[in-house]
């Protein structure tokens, strides 16, 4: 074999080395293609990526994890704080890691094709020509070119994956006859980029088990010799020195370490009996080689499996062919095993996960999936044109010629599908250019290049944290002075001398109620841009005067301070159970508030015995941008429950401080959280609830008479003797009561004693039984006190309808109501 012939040295000068190279530039091409444009924008998670990276750059944050969201491993960040330092702050450096991260993938796929199957099936070139298909597959695959175009942690895995691979597979590969430290040096190496490989993603956790794996392979086929031994606890020496500082983060933080698994895990479903969930992600996963795509055009486009049908076929065949070579000796088998292994161990993130299919999950399969791919092509390509015997045979050379035609042919058409359903059909899905933020590249473009009169209010959907990180990041961490708020909810007025600009972006457009005070200056598809009318003034028809005072300021030692005052209100909407009441509240800002304090607006409707039966809590506008003077509008929508009892409330208003549930006072009033605005007469519901009413512990328990019981709830289940248990008991009536009945709670106790705790009317005789409708759902809720004297043990609750004369409405071989046990415990 001639130096340029010899696949083990890809080093040396060889003809494919040029084909490389342009496959690269193509896979350049494809990821670099207008970068600035597609992704629109940055997704949420992007965006919180970028700022940490820029607390990196410019406040020395060094962590070993970072605890943002739901936690991710460090390696994204610090290489985006690198490309910052390097190029500058902007999402496109950002995507620029990906895009390096990607393309090095490309290599080192050919790098290890090539090294795996170097010289096999009786020709030097086979090894080089799959190598070269493998690199093709990565580098044309809108499954690679999706997640390197993201600035997303999980394209990083595949980059290290690869060179741990490569150099365990050289160290498994190394003749006994050569010095032993050639070897051992690459199963260190082998150790190294896995354990750097911990730190990229979430499904590099499986690395380990990838590792063990095979070495449980190369032990059943008797290839461990003594000198293996040893490199493979090299191996996992130098792997376990590189975790280490990781690893030891997640030991003393567990509740870290496991965070995002327990959010997304089915096993504990499995282990519970239940495999539907299980057993789904595994066929969906699998699926995702071919016929099913991922369900959210975040981590792609909608129902695109990784291959289309004949790309499927062809890595069928590869994988077919791979199991079935698996029984040839230990030598032979040794890449195919190596492939499996792999590629099936790298997909268990998402056969245990729910979500699936998954692009990201899967990502540690990628690199297998194309080098099986190229095995399928080589395969059918050996099938259809094999090499002639003789150079002088010539038909089967030009049979071979046909196939590289149709090969060529084919491999166009993959690059014309990924760039049609990339740079066409996903880029311009409307769920990924809200996702991927292309509303606030657009804001950014407008605020770099508009006049701007006066201060800016910008309303967003994820006004106070999310949104924030984007516009930050796509102004170059230099954005102007914002006001943001959420115009859904929020109206803001500042004061007559200030003329500000509005911009609403798509995903927060503004109330209608808004548009009678705004005139529209610019309008395109992601945000609109108004200004407010002349003689724009809020003047609501019931008016309110009452300050609400804070007392726990950040950095303040003095008495309350006004924080704001309550100025009018309006009301709409049917005071009828399962229907909606809207408040509109009229406040404005007195205080420019220290810190960032979550203040919320809540409304409750209260009865006579203070029970709140329906609730709501909004604040349009963050406290960390309040400023004196400013007036704000805000809207505070209140569900009311479609088994609310028709008695008289009252709608009562208060602010509250969400972080710690503290309700702030009233000026003037020592004790007083909450105003009363008015009181409402609630009509019974005029249709049956909706099929996605929840109650407690749903049932459909015969009561006798007309009531079925649809389910109950108690405040506690572990009391001392004379606690309260706070009961509610959701009641339906299939025919309308003719009478008012009673209704009686007990306990039954283990020794069959029988403890009477009340006998009442429901709803305390306020909406008696016969004033029921026929269908209708009534809740009834009150206290009951327990016996002082009641001896520790475990009880029974029944309940019981009761006519007037006291006799049960139950025929007496039907069980009583059973409402689960209560515990009492020892005083």
């Amino acid at each position: 074999m001639t130096r340029q012939q010899n696949p083990c040295h890809p080093g040396r000068q060889s003809p494919e080395w040029p084909l490389l190279v342009g496959i690269v530039l193509a896979g350049a091409a494809l990821r670099l293609a207008f970068l600035d444009q597609i992704p629109p924008g940055l997704s949420h998670d992007e965006a919180y990526n970028g700022v940490t990276a820029i607390e990196v750059l410019l406040h020395g944050r060094r962590d070993i994890f970072f605890d943002i969201y739901n936690g991710i491993e460090p390696l994204i960040i610090y290489w985006e704080a690198l490309y910052f330092h390097l190029f500058g702050i902007s999402p496109y450096v950002m995507r620029l890691v990906n895009v390096t991260a990607g393309l090095l993938t490309i290599g080192l796929t050919y790098a290890l094709a090539r090294r795996l199957f170097a010289g096999r099936a009786g020709s030097a070139n086979h090894g080089r020509w799959l190598a070269v298909m493998a690199a093709v597959g990565v580098s044309l695959s809108f499954w690679a070119i999706f997640v390197s175009r993201l600035t997303l942690r999980a394209v990083t895995l595949p980059l290290f994956e690869l060179p741990a691979v490569y150099c365990l597979w050289r160290a498994l590969t190394t003749s006994d006859d050569q010095r032993p430290g050639r070897q051992w040096i690459h199963f260190a190496l082998a150790g190294l980029w896995a354990g750097l490989a911990m730190y990229t993603y979430l499904s590099s956790r499986f690395l380990p088990l990838l590792l063990l794996a095979l070495l449980l392979y190369w032990l059943l086929r008797r290839q461990v010799s003594r000198r293996q031994a040893i490199g493979w606890l090299l191996c996992f020496g130098v792997w376990a020195i590189v975790f280490a500082p990781l690893a030891s983060y997640y030991v003393t933080h567990p509740n870290i370490f496991t965070r995002r698994a327990d959010q997304v895990l089915t096993l504990p479903l499995a282990v519970a009996g239940d495999l539907r969930p299980l057993l789904t992600s595994i066929g969906n996963t699998l699926g995702l080689f071919g016929i099913l795509g991922p369900s959210s055009s975040r981590y792609g486009l909608v129902g695109r499996p990784i291959f289309e049908p004949v790309g499927a076929s062809l890595f069928a065949i590869g994988l077919a062919t791979a199991v079935r070579r698996l029984w040839r000796p230990a030598r032979e088998a040794a890449p195919y095993a190596l492939l499996v292994i792999w590629w099936l161990v790298m997909l268990i993130p998402a056969f245990i996960t729910g979500e699936s299919p998954h692009y990201l999950r899967t990502i540690g399969a990628l690199p297998p999936t194309y080098v099986l791919w190229a095995l399928g092509i080589a395969t059918v390509v050996g099938r259809l044109a094999p090499r002639p015997a003789h150079s002088t045979d010539h038909a089967p050379a030009r049979r071979r010629f046909l196939v590289t035609v149709v090969a060529m042919g084919y491999l166009a058409c993959v690059g014309g599908l990924t760039i049609n359903d990339y740079f066409v059909r996903w880029a311009n899905d409307a769920e990924a250019r809200a996702i991927y933020g292309a509303e606030f590249t657009e804001v950014a473009h407008y605020l770099e290049h508009a006049e701007r009169p006066g201060p800016v209010a910008l309303s967003a959907a994820h006004f106070r944290d999310w949104d924030r990180f984007r516009l930050d990041v796509q102004m170059r961490h230099r954005p102007p002075y914002i006001v943001w708020f959420n115009g859904p909810q929020a109206m803001l007025f500042p004061p007559p001398e200030v003329r500000p600009l509005y911009i609403f972006t798509r995903s927060a457009p503004p109330h209608p109620r808004w548009l009678d005070y705004l005139e529209l200056k610019e309008h395109s598809a992601d945000m609109d841009v108004y200004e407010l009318q002349p003689a724009a003034r809020v003047n609501l028809s019931q008016p309110l005067d009452f300050t609400i005072v804070e007392d726990q300021l950040a950095g303040s030692d003095g008495g309350p301070q006004p924080l704001l005052q309550l100025r009018g209100y309006e009301l709409s909407g049917r005071p009828q159970a399962g229907e909606q009441l809207s408040v509109l509240l009229h406040w404005r800002a007195l205080l420019d508030v220290p810190g960032d304090p979550d203040y919320a607006f809540f409304v409750h409707l209260v009865d006579r015995h203070g029970y709140v039966w329906a609730q709501a809590d909004a604040n349009g506008y963050g406290a960390v941008d309040w400023q004196p003077g400013v007036e704000v509008l805000q809207w505070l929508h209140l569900s009311l429950p479609p088994d609310l009892p028709p008695l008289t409330y009252t709608l009562q208003l208060g602010l509250q401080e969400r972080g710690s549930g503290r309700a702030l006072l009233i000026a003037g009033e020592d004790t007083m959280s909450s105003i009363m605005l008015r009181s409402l007469d609630v009509a019974p519901a005029s249709t049956p609830p909706p099929p996605d009413f929840a109650v407690p512990n749903p049932c459909h328990i015969d009561a006798g008479g007309p009531f079925t019981l649809r389910g109950y709830s108690l405040s506690q289940r572990i009391v001392r003797p004379g606690d309260s248990v706070h009961v509610a008991l959701f009641w339906q009536t299939h025919t309308a009561p003719d009478k008012d009945y009673w209704l009686s709670l007990w306990l039954a106790g283990d020794q069959e004693q029988t403890i009477v705790l009340t006998k009442r009317q429901p709803l305390d005789g306020d909406y008696p039984t016969h004033r029921w409708q026929p269908g209708q759902w009534v809740r009834d809720r009150f206290d009951v006190q327990l016996p002082s004297a009641l001896p520790p043990g475990l009880y029974t609750l029944y309940a019981t309808w009761l006519d007037a004369e006291g006799r049960p409405l139950q025929r007496e071989d039907a069980p009583p109501v059973e409402l689960g046990t209560i515990l009492i415990s020892v005083p």
